[in-house]
């Protein structure tokens, strides 16, 4: 069903968006970037209010920069001194790409039987730990976020439901209801890189 998987899509739109909370009339949950507050490293006049009072707060776009491979460990390190287990790293594609041109210590490979040039990097192993890259295309395009999967759940109220709608002549009509929100278990343990313009 093709609304089942946009309506799929738009909850992994949301989840790991910039949005902040709204709790008065059609409430809207907090996406994981404006959740990350800790470890958010920003670039000049950037911020990230985060989670306060209930609500989680808007981000604020700073001035934009390089991302660069020591940015990446800071990161990761942040995430780390604050208990995280960081496990998986999301990036939209121009910044995965740009990982794949870190050098710490990697090496190109080519497998000679299968005539395949491994050119992209989808795992990183850091001082802190063996990161899994994947792009991800419905985030924003300035960020990264490194998340430990353990201190994230989607909260349930009301899973996807199809419901039918008053039928108008021979048209049959249907909609799809879901009630869900991003519940964070400890977002010091998480972090992003903001404001990256490659």
């Amino acid at each position: 069903m093709k609304a089942g998987k946009e309506i799929k899509r738009d909850i992994e739109a949301a989840l790991v968006s910039a949005n902040p909370s709204v709790s008065a009339g059609t409430r809207k949950l907090g996406g994981a970037e404006a959740w990350i507050a800790t470890n958010a490293l920003h670039g000049a006049n950037g911020a990230t209010a985060g989670y306060s009072g209930g609500l989680v707060g808007s981000v604020t776009a700073g001035t934009g920069r390089t991302f660069t491979e020591a940015l990446f460990q800071e990161a990761l390190q942040g995430a780390y001194d604050e208990g995280g287990n960081v496990t998986k790293v999301i990036a939209p594609p121009s910044l995965k790409a740009k990982i794949g041109t870190f050098t710490g210590g990697a090496t190109k490979q080519q497998m000679a039987d299968k005539k395949t040039v491994s050119a992209g990097v989808d795992i990183y192993d850091g001082d802190f730990g063996v990161y899994d890259i994947l792009p991800h295309r419905f985030m924003s395009s300035t960020t990264v976020i490194a998340f430990d999967p353990d201190l994230w759940n989607q909260a349930v109220l009301r899973s996807i439901k199809k419901n039918e709608l008053a039928k108008t002549g021979d048209s049959t009509k249907y909609q799809l209801v879901a009630e869900l929100t991003l519940e964070c278990l400890n977002e010091a343990g998480n972090a992003k890189i903001a404001d990256l313009n490659g």
